[in-house]
């Protein structure tokens, strides 16, 4: 349904806008609560995270940072074992808030101390 859509596929349109305002709901409501049920037990190992990483890290640097526990791991025996959501927290904390969000931030505490 590229462009305008005609008014025999208004109820197709809206059916399908329903359909995706209920999904990113549903995304807002897990990402708001913590509570994504898709990924709360989705474990990686070490090689599934060499590919998850955006950085593309070696393994030997990732061994680094689990034996300098800088990063959420879990061992079972010998094995690492790496919870999804735990390593997409981590990777969140490194983020750089843009020169709007300092702004807002600036303006929030100047409101609040006025």
């Amino acid at each position: 349904m590229e462009g305008k859509p005609t008014f025999e596929q208004l109820p197709i349109a809206v059916a399908h806008l329903m359909k995706e305002i209920r999904e990113i709901k549903q995304m807002l409501f897990e990402l708001n609560t913590g509570s994504s049920n898709r990924h709360a037990s989705e474990w990686m190992t070490l090689d599934e995270l060499l590919d998850y990483d955006p950085e593309k890290r070696k393994k030997s640097t990732w061994y680094k940072m689990v034996s300098e526990s800088r990063v959420p791991h879990h061992k079972k025996g010998k094995r690492l074992l790496f919870l999804k959501t735990e390593i997409d927290e981590w990777l969140l904390e490194g983020k750089v808030n843009t020169l709007e969000e300092c702004l807002d931030s600036a303006n929030d505490y100047l409101k609040k101390k006025a």
